[in-house]
Parts: structure tokens; sequence; C-alpha cells
């Protein structure tokens, strides 16, 4: 077992609590379509803070492994506790993606927070193209815990402990690394807070 920082790493296992000053260095921040930031939140148990930019037209901020993806499309699990910061004009992609860059059509399997829609979503692509399916869990701003487990022939999401949805179609196809992303969809700026995930090979 190798402890380094707030992870430990052991058999492609990670945790990470975000806290300290700074992201640790195996993360890297890409700001898409405009002037996004993030940073650890100065709150208690606040975390990380991942915040879209203010000119509208989805202002987009990401986090990932710069594309060093370790994780399995058919058999991992994928454990966060986090929050947004609104429900309206957002969207929130959590979970396991292939590129930092490329789109989310490309192998992904997350949870889906989208202020069109509504309801927290199993989110998955393929390489060839994407869908969701809504849990009954509407968008909220409270902390909750959303769990993804990577099987064979479907994708399971938890939401605070309870099976919300059971996806089979349009699964990852390939290896993926941890990414969280948020986008704002007018210019008011909005954030997601994450202060604990997990993820491992099973």
């Amino acid at each position: 077992v190798k402890w380094r920082d707030s992870i430990m790493a052991y058999k492609q296992h990670f945790i990470e609590w975000f806290s300290g000053k700074q992201l640790p260095s195996y993360w890297t921040s890409t700001q898409f379509y405009g002037n996004g930031s993030d940073a650890m939140s100065d709150e208690v148990d606040g975390g990380y803070k991942i915040t879209g930019g203010n000119g509208g037209s989805s202002q987009s901020q990401i986090i990932g492994f710069n594309d060093k993806c370790q994780f399995s499309h058919q058999g991992s699990v994928f454990n966060t506790v986090m929050k947004m910061s609104s429900t309206d004009n957002v969207t929130a992609k959590v979970g396991l993606k292939k590129n930092t860059s490329g789109g989310f059509n490309d192998s992904n399997a997350s949870f889906f927070g989208d202020s069109a829609v509504g309801y927290f979503e199993a989110f998955s692509g393929d390489n060839s193209g994407r869908t969701g399916v809504s849990s009954s869990i509407a968008l909220n701003t409270s902390w909750n815990n959303h769990k993804l487990t990577l099987q064979t022939a479907n994708f399971l999401y938890h939401i605070n402990g309870v099976l919300e949805v059971t996806k089979t179609d349009r699964l990852p196809v390939e290896k993926m690394q941890p990414s969280l992303q948020i986008a704002n969809l007018n210019t008011t700026v909005k954030s997601i807070s994450c202060r604990f995930l997990e993820v491992y090979n099973t």
C-alpha cells in the first residue's frame, strides 16, 4: 500500500478527500468555453469547488487525470459525495470518462444533473452515441452520495444508498478516468463541490 497526500493507490484503488490548500498534481484542470475556475472551498468540509464561467452558452470547467485511464468499463466502482450550488440553467457530469477534452459520446459512465431534465440521471456513451435514464431524485443543492457500479452487461446508479437506475444501453467500451464537470447555461455563476471520491476496479 502506498500513501501519498490524500490518495491511496493499490491495484487502481483511488481515494481522494479533497483536503489541503490545492488540488494534488495528479489532477488536471481544463477550462472550456470561458472563464471557469476550480479551487479548494474555503468552508468547513466544503471540499473542492469547480465553477463554470459567467459568459453564458455552456461555460464549462472540468478536472480529470489528463487522459490516464486506469478503470475498467466492465468492472469498476465510482463513489462520491458532492453537491450542486444551483439547479437552474446548469449541467453537471460526474463519473468516469475516456477523454478530458472529448465529448460525452466517447466512452463514459456518469451521473448527470441537467436543469432541462430536472432529475439526476444515469448517463453513458459507447464512442458512437450517448443516452441518459432519469432517477426518481429531483435535482437539489444538498450533499448526496452518488455511486456508479460498472458491470459486464449493465451500469448501476445508487443515490444515497438506494438503487435508482439499472442501465443496459450505450455502455462504455474502453477504460476510463475520473471526471468532474460543470457547465453554466447562462451568465449566473454556478458550481459543483466534491468532498470525497473513491474509484476502484472490481
